[in-house]
């Protein structure tokens, strides 16, 4: 089932979880400050839309730190750090997504990737550095 209007705020999700946070067909939800490390995925929106997620930390994790999935359109991700993950932060078929002042540094692949019919979403003053690939 899906939920909506949560607040998760200053959790700590570390070592061999499959997903550190997952959101799924969830809406209006806010994940603030949150440490996400050594896992699957880091922080993890499927079907999920309408979301706030600022200032957490996605780092260490063996997939995505931050990745938006299937729909997970008009999210607002601001002020998150998201390094040495094999993905920063990645949209796939997502859109009308905002991308503010993030932080992907030192990932395998892309910094922050868009992929797969990920339109109209608007990044800006995002830092992507000593990825394979930046933005």
């Amino acid at each position: 089932g899906s939920s909506s209007n949560n607040s998760l705020s200053s959790n700590c999700a570390d070592s061999h979880n499959h997903y550190g946070i997952k959101l799924d067909d969830s809406s209006n939800n806010l994940l603030t400050s949150n440490t996400v490390t050594n896992n699957d995925y880091g922080i993890l929106l499927d079907d999920s839309s309408n979301n706030t997620l600022s200032s957490n930390t996605a780092n260490w994790n063996r997939n995505d730190g931050i990745g938006l999935y299937n729909s997970s359109n008009y999210n607002s991700l601001t002020s998150n750090t998201a390094s040495n993950n094999d993905y920063g932060l990645l949209l796939d078929d997502s859109s009308k997504n905002s991308l503010t002042s993030n932080t992907a540094n030192w990932n395998n692949n892309d910094g922050i990737g868009l992929y797969n019919s990920s339109n109209y979403n608007s990044l800006t003053s995002n830092t992507a550095s000593n990825n394979d690939y930046g933005l």
